[in-house]
């Protein structure tokens, strides 16, 4: 390889804003509470004494490398196989990200420059005049590691719970647990390879996230 540093960009995990937090509310009703002191013990056994908590993951996204396949000119055994870095031959302007007319999401949008080259060693012309990325003719091109960013992902689970006393020291505990509890789809990773007649560069077909599950679940101690 003649160029050390195309290999030389941010980590594949490198994800430039990131939150994860946790928060635990005990609900303010029943005995002891700001609501409902003198509730019956019926009342406080069953509105009483919850407590709410979650958990939140939220983090941008993070960073991808269009490649293609390899032409083994000079680096590598014909056997072997391996993804080649493109050519870039300018910045990638995002515009329209989104669905296009037939229903595929474009993360790249529809701007010319997200449309690579996709014939070998193919600059720029007439026929593709702002294409940011294209396939190199050599073995390696010089796009660097990372130069693009993938979607986020957020992601948020809740659960409600409380413990009854039932006997001496044993108590019952009940629990909803709501998994991704506003269902957000996060979307899943573009993408990335370019090559030969296949158009569904920067296409994102799936989620990068679960739909909503939801769990109960009592457990008694003794």
């Amino acid at each position: 390889m003649n160029n050390p540093r195309g290999d030389y960009g941010p980590s594949n995990f490198d994800a430039r804003q990131s939150m994860t937090g946790t928060t635990v509310y005990q609900l303010p009703f029943g005995h002891g509470k700001q609501f409902g002191a003198n509730w019956n013990r019926v009342t406080d056994g069953v509105v009483g004494g919850w407590q709410l908590s979650g958990n939140l993951q939220i983090n941008t996204g993070y960073p991808l490398t269009p490649h293609t396949s390899a032409v083994c000119k000079n680096n590598c055994s014909q056997l072997q196989d391996y993804f080649a870095h493109l050519n870039q031959y300018a910045p990638m302007k995002i515009v329209g990200r989104g669905k296009n007319a037939a229903g595929v999401f474009k993360w790249f949008g529809t701007d010319p420059s997200a449309a690579p080259c996709n014939s070998r060693g193919t600059a720029p012309s007439a026929s593709n005049p702002a294409c940011a990325y294209g396939r190199t003719n050599t073995d390696f091109g010089n796009a660097k590691i990372g130069t693009l960013r993938g979607p986020g992902f957020e992601n948020f689970d809740l659960s409600l719970s409380k413990g009854f006393r039932t006997f001496k020291e044993q108590s019952l505990k009940i629990r909803g647990d709501a998994f991704n509890a506003f269902n957000i789809a996060s979307y899943g990773t573009p993408n990335m390879y370019v090559g030969g007649n296949d158009n569904s560069f920067g296409q994102i077909s799936g989620t990068s996230s679960a739909p909503r599950k939801i769990q109960l679940s009592m457990v008694y101690s003794f």
